[in-house]
């Protein structure tokens, strides 16, 4: 099931409906946020955890300093509402496609 949220409180309602969550933070104005996405969505489909797509188009969202997210698109698997793994992207360089693969398999 893949829910998409924009507030803080949304998002702390979906990690709290299940023990381990798998978030995508992203932009909808982002370009690299935008190839990956389909990329993302395809290798994610199968999984069995809740996925929930983080939409961070307010800059002032707090959810961009709670999660520490310093670059868009960013991976986060949470396990009791906790950051367990995660996987950022740098300024101006999105998440290589076989880095979030190799991600996903030793982290799911």
């Amino acid at each position: 099931m893949v829910v998409v949220v924009d507030s803080k409180s949304a998002f702390d309602l979906e990690l709290g409906k299940a023990k381990r969550v798998l978030g995508l933070f992203y932009m909808s104005s982002c370009p690299h946020c935008m190839r990956f996405m389909p990329f993302f969505e395809t290798k994610t489909a199968d999984l069995s955890l809740p996925i929930v797509k983080v939409r961070l188009d307010d800059y002032d969202s707090p959810l961009w300093d709670d999660y520490n997210v310093v670059a868009v698109p960013t991976v986060i698997l949470f396990e009791d509402g906790k950051v367990s793994k995660r996987l950022d992207s740098l300024l101006g360089n999105c998440i290589k496609n076989e880095k979030f693969t190799a991600w996903l398999q030793e982290s799911i």
